[in-house]
């Protein structure tokens, strides 16, 4: 056994599934999805009472059922590598409000979650620090606003070489890469956006702190369209000269 999970108890025998320590598997949900009553009752009681609290006070119906949705989906897909019942994980935040993942005072995973209109997703790693965001590309209507007072200089200005929809995706994967940056590294959005700068090209991104010359390459970045109106970004801090494998999982995993 691996000693990162010794004392942690099987239940009824349940198969987990293979988490490489090179792999970062994310996990994505559609919020929309047509979930049964009794799907839905059971997702709730994984919750806490904190996250029931916290769920209860939020205004919307459309919201309450988002947060149930996402939550049920970090607890499940944590559940599906180490052999825990889903209720049993407690999150607790550092000193910037990231939530981390533990267990019996263990830490076993690392996770970060993301939610928006339409579809959730979390990213799980072993012990790799890793951010998620996912945005709906339609909430914003005029993205240049935005971006001219919290983007870097560079991101601006290619922006502003784009016809508008163009313009649009573009905005929102400068956005969610900065995002799973920021998250990734447990800071949220307490840092600046304009800190750091992106390049895309193709598939490739590349990282530039501001003021430096050359890229950063401690850490992996992926950008994607899971759905054709959202845009989704993944960061992974990387070991010196290792790529990670990242690996997409749609829908909550089944209960047993």
């Amino acid at each position: 056994m691996d000693p990162r999970f010794a004392g942690v108890s099987r239940r009824l025998g349940k198969d987990v599934l293979p988490l490489p320590d090179g792999e970062a598997h994310v996990w994505l949900a559609l919020t929309d999805a047509n979930h049964s009553p009794q799907l839905l009752a059971t997702w709730e009681q994984l919750l806490c009472s904190e996250e029931r609290s916290h769920r209860d006070r939020l205004r919307f119906d459309r919201d309450r059922h988002r947060y149930l949705l996402a939550h049920a989906l970090v607890r499940k897909a944590l559940s599906s590598y180490v052999d825990v019942d889903p209720s049993a994980w407690r999150f607790v935040a550092n000193e910037h409000g990231r939530p981390e993942p533990m267990w019996n005072g263990k830490l076993p995973l690392r996770c970060n979650l993301s939610k928006s209109t339409g579809l959730v997703a979390c990213v799980v790693t072993r012990e790799a620090d890793a951010g998620v965001d996912v945005e709906d590309i339609r909430r914003i209507d005029d993205p240049m606003s935005l971006a001219r007072h919290a983007f870097a200089a560079e991101e601006a200005t290619d922006l502003e070489s784009l016809d508008r929809e163009e313009q649009r995706v573009r905005f929102f994967e400068y956005w969610t890469l900065k995002e799973a940056y920021l998250k990734g590294r447990g800071v949220g959005l307490s840092e600046p956006l304009d800190r750091v700068a992106f390049t895309l090209e193709g598939r490739m991104v590349q990282m530039w702190l501001t003021g430096e010359s050359r890229p950063a390459m401690d850490w992996q970045f992926q950008v994607s369209r899971p759905l054709a109106d959202h845009v989704m970004a993944i960061a992974v801090r990387r070991p010196p000269r290792k790529d990670f494998r990242i690996v997409e999982r749609w829908g909550i995993p089944a209960m047993e």
